[in-house]
């Protein structure tokens, strides 16, 4: 029964020490400067625009984000609901950046005679 004890302990011990040493490393060759990271989110539906933007912005949170991250929010729709959501959360949150998608003449399936 002793022999087992000091088993587990031995296991127990080992990888503890395999993660310090492998904690330790990773903050010996962690980097001095982060690269600028940027992450595109297209929005397209109105009802869903907070919901996604809380999403992202949770999400980078829990990962403890670099200051360098920005997320770049596309309005393809160009819902101007939308507009006001991701105004109010650049406002409150600095690394989000907006951009509204310019059309440069509308979408149509129709002929030239039903454009008109």
């Amino acid at each position: 029964m002793r022999f087992v004890v000091y088993f587990l302990l031995a296991v127990v011990f080992t990888l503890g020490l395999v993660d310090l040493m492998r904690s330790f490393r990773f903050w010996l060759l962690k980097p001095l400067e982060t690269p600028p990271i940027v992450v595109e989110l297209t929005l397209t539906n109105a009802d869903e625009c907070e919901y996604q933007l809380r999403a992202v912005l949770e999400r980078l949170r829990w990962m403890r984000a670099p200051a360098t991250l920005r997320v770049k929010c596309v309005n393809a729709a160009g819902s101007r609901e939308m507009d006001a959501v991701v105004r109010r959360f650049a406002v409150r949150y600095r690394c989000i950046e907006y951009e509204r998608m310019k059309w440069d003449e509308p979408l149509s399936c129709g002929t030239e005679e039903d454009r008109g």
